[in-house]
């Protein structure tokens, strides 16, 4: 198994910021176990393992850090937004697995499209 894989921004959302960005919890759930090896036990397990889980999301893509949800505010549109930011899809690692530097971290918003294909860069 791969130590990194490809989850859309919303199920990483939803680990991040506490709020549900996806419409099917599934998708967290499938996030969950990846970033915890299968090693997690259900809804039980998740709640020993959020806080681990979004301290390493954030470690990963520390851009994420000041993405803050207002609970006032249309979620679709919030999920837009940061998709405008960030891409659709975002690469995420297992607990204690650093993201390596061929994937991107910068932003849309930079102007730089999110690689989550490795990068190509000074291969010859």
């Amino acid at each position: 198994m791969s130590n990194v894989k490809k989850f859309e921004l919303g199920a990483v959302l939803s680990m991040t910021t506490g709020y549900n960005c996806v419409d099917d919890f599934d998708k967290v759930w499938e996030l969950v176990f990846f970033v915890c090896n299968d090693n997690m036990m259900g809804p039980m397990g998740l709640g020993m393992f959020k806080d681990r889980i979004k301290e390493h999301l954030l470690s990963i893509h520390p851009e994420l850090a000041n993405v803050k949800y207002n609970k006032n505010r249309d979620i679709n549109d919030f999920i837009s937004e940061q998709e405008e930011k960030f891409g659709s899809f975002i690469a995420v690692t297992q607990l204690g697995v650093k993201l390596p530097k061929k994937y991107s971290a910068q932003s849309v918003s930079e102007g730089h499209a999110r690689s989550l294909k490795p990068s190509t860069k000074n291969k010859k």
